[in-house]
């Protein structure tokens, strides 16, 4: 794709396609700020539906049973599509009880709040204004109300219903603050501050008139409150209208900073484009005319110190490299002729060098020829020009080294074949006795690695009978432990139940007390006569309780003693099983040290027939090790002896002086 660019688009168009490049995301970006600015004044006009419908509304909140104006009906015709309000807007409208229609009213406002953005506003002061509209005075409004109702009640439901007034007011009072605080231009303290105030102090005295008792006028308050929210809700229609132009603001200031900075982009580009377009095709035209060898042309741009510039001063070194050209090149016309006169001489000379070189050829190929059949007695007699002597000399003296060194070679092959015929004897005889030995260490290893296998065996199983014996006495012992554990125990309960017994004769004793003392009072309840008639029954039943106390502590009494009966019993018969248990521990411990020892010593002599196996093993495996090498080293002396057999049939094929043929033996003979 790019190389495609490069090649078919001119420098303007490239210049132009890239600055589209680059405004592409510049406009994208615009395009989302638009768009952005777009859905927040969208956002801000519904606000502003949304506070209107509230405002359309509001005369019906305090009014229940009153039918519903044109003007309210106008506004939910034209609302409630909007907001998707119309069962909450008719649920308003039809009660005609007054609190269900204040609670209705509250439902219907947060309703449209949450439906027209109100309750989503950014702005700190048109949101806490909003909240002052939808949520404060209404709940105040309501708590008034309940506050006049409550009044004639008790002194608990009008403490109740003060302190929801009092929560309420200080709602309101807080939302003022907060839209003060939040809006810097200093018109929702204007709007508000004062109104705010005014139903404060009208809400503190109703509370006084509340707490005295006195019947609660709403008139003062509706007009205060009245008074506040509907300078809230211009406040509120202020500041979202104020959102809005601000938004709109914005965006036509980014619209027309975009028109004017692609306009002055289209400019700037097309003024670029055309002069580099008018420089660079000038420079093309310098460069065909200087490609038809015209060095007559003048270089356009050479005062540039940009990249044309840098293309001018390239242009002016080819002009000056052309003239160059052209200038050798009527130089060489003149010496041509020259230089073909000396090729001449030149192949004279190498004509009859090569006559030279083809006459040496051919006697050191008939040299080489000799050698190559073997005769190592050649040597090359006739002579050579001047310049290929040294060749004649150095084939001599090569043929000589070589025969020397041939010679050499057949007196070690000699030599070679008669050792390794006595090396390859002694090796088959030496690897006959290895495998005897070999197989009788292993029959000797197979033989004590059962008797190992037969050892280790029995030691494991004495070790096994050890740790059995072992385990009893440990299970003895515990067992004798919790035997003791149980003994203690047994006594614990008899004395406990001895306790008990004692703690029943106390019981007795109150209960035979509280028996005497019941009828001592039923004694003196009937001299009372009828005023201590209702004392003498509960005495009776005091008495019957006593008795029945006392006729319980015996039947506890009599299980006691027979459950300490069997609790001595059971201590006799836990001390006898103990005792029982003591000579078992003590039995067990005297088999566990015999069958310690015998464990012992099967394991120490399992060690002494594992280290002598281990031993036989090795020298097993080191027998094994030497056949093995001894294979080896009788097929070495084999190949060797085949080898130096080879090796003298090969040296037998050159031809060698008689002098050095029968020298040879005597310096073999010299040196065995």
């Amino acid at each position: 794709m790019l190389n495609w660019v490069h090649q078919r688009m001119s420098v303007g168009a490239r210049l132009g396609l890239i600055a589209a490049l680059m405004m592409a995301p510049i406009l994208m970006l615009g395009g989302l700020f638009v768009q952005q600015c777009l859905s927040d004044i969208d956002f801000a006009k519904r606000e502003m539906s949304g506070a209107d419908y509230i405002q359309a509304m509001w005369e019906a909140f305090d009014q229940a049973g009153q039918p519903a104006t044109s003007e309210m009906e106008a506004a939910r015709a034209q609302f409630d599509p909007m907001f998707n309000t119309g069962a909450a807007s008719t649920a308003f409208l039809s009660e005609s009880e007054p609190r269900a229609r204040r609670d209705a009213g509250k439902a219907f406002f947060i309703a449209v709040a949450d439906a027209s953005n109100l309750t989503l506003d950014p702005d700190l002061d048109s949101y806490y204004v909003m909240d002052l509209v939808v949520q404060r005075l209404p709940n105040l409004h309501d708590s008034i109300s309940f506050l006049a109702e409550t009044n004639t009640a008790d002194a608990g439901a009008r403490a109740v219903a003060i302190d929801r007034l009092q929560t309420a007011r200080l709602s309101l009072e807080s939302s003022i603050r907060a839209a003060i605080v939040g809006n810097p231009d200093g018109g929702t303290a204007a709007a508000l501050r004062d109104r705010g105030a005014a139903v404060s102090q009208v809400v503190d005295g109703i509370v006084l008139q509340s707490q005295r008792g006195e019947t609660i006028s709403e008139e003062a308050f509706d007009q205060a409150a009245n008074d506040l929210w509907d300078a809230s809700a211009l406040e509120l229609d202020r500041l979202i209208q104020q959102r809005i132009n601000t938004l709109e603001g914005h965006f036509f200031t980014w619209i027309g900073a975009c028109v004017a900075v692609l306009t002055l982009a289209v400019v700037l580009i097309f003024l670029i484009s055309g002069a580099m377009s008018r420089r660079i095709s000038a420079l093309v035209d310098a460069m065909q005319k200087l490609a038809a060898d015209n060095s007559t042309v003048t270089i356009p741009c050479q005062e540039d110190t940009n990249e044309t510039g840098k293309i001018a001063a390239s242009l002016n070194s080819f002009k000056a490299s052309l003239i160059e050209r052209l200038r050798l090149q009527a130089e060489a016309l003149v010496t041509h002729e020259q230089t073909e006169e000396k090729l001449r001489d030149m192949e004279a000379k190498h004509a009859a060098a090569t006559k030279e070189l083809a006459y040496v050829v051919a006697y050191v190929k008939e040299g080489l020829t000799k050698l190559y059949e073997g005769d190592l007695t050649y040597r090359l007699k006739e002579l050579f020009p001047v310049d290929y002597k040294s060749i004649r000399m150095d084939f001599n003296q090569a043929a000589k080294r070589l025969e020397e060194t041939m010679q050499g070679i057949h007196h070690a092959a000699n030599s070679m074949r008669a050792t390794a015929k006595d090396l390859s004897a002694s090796a088959d005889s030496l690897s006959h006795r290895t495998e005897q030995q070999a197989a009788g260490l292993e029959e000797t290893a197979a033989a004590l690695e059962q008797i190992s296998s037969t050892v280790h065996s029995n030691a494991s199983h004495a070790k096994r009978v050890r740790e059995m014996a072992t385990a009893t006495g440990e299970e003895a012992a515990a067992g004798s432990v919790v035997l003791n554990e149980t003994r203690d125990a047994m006594s614990k309960i008899e004395r406990s139940s001895n306790e008990v017994g004692r703690i029943l004769g106390v019981i007795d004793e109150i209960a035979f007390q509280t028996n005497l003392l019941a009828l001592n009072a039923g004694v003196e309840a009937a001299r009372a006569g009828d005023a201590g008639r209702g004392f003498a029954v509960v005495a009776t039943e005091v008495r019957a309780l006593a008795q029945r106390s006392s006729e319980a502590a015996k039947d506890i009494k009599e299980l006691i003693n027979s459950s300490s009966t069997d609790v001595e019993t059971g201590v006799e018969l836990v001390a006898k099983t103990a005792a029982a248990l003591e000579r078992i521990v003590t039995r067990v411990a005297e088999i566990n040290s015999l069958v310690g020892t015998v464990a012992a010593a099967a394991e120490e002599e399992a060690r002494g027939v594992a280290e002598v196996n281990t031993a036989v093993t090795q020298m097993d495996q080191i027998t094994q090790q030497n056949a093995a090498m001894v294979e080896e080293s009788t097929a070495a002396s084999h190949a060797l002896a085949e080898e130096a057999s080879g090796l003298a049939a090969m040296v037998e094929q050159f031809k060698i002086s008689s002098a050095a043929a029968a020298a040879a033996p005597t310096q073999l003979r010299r040196a065995s």
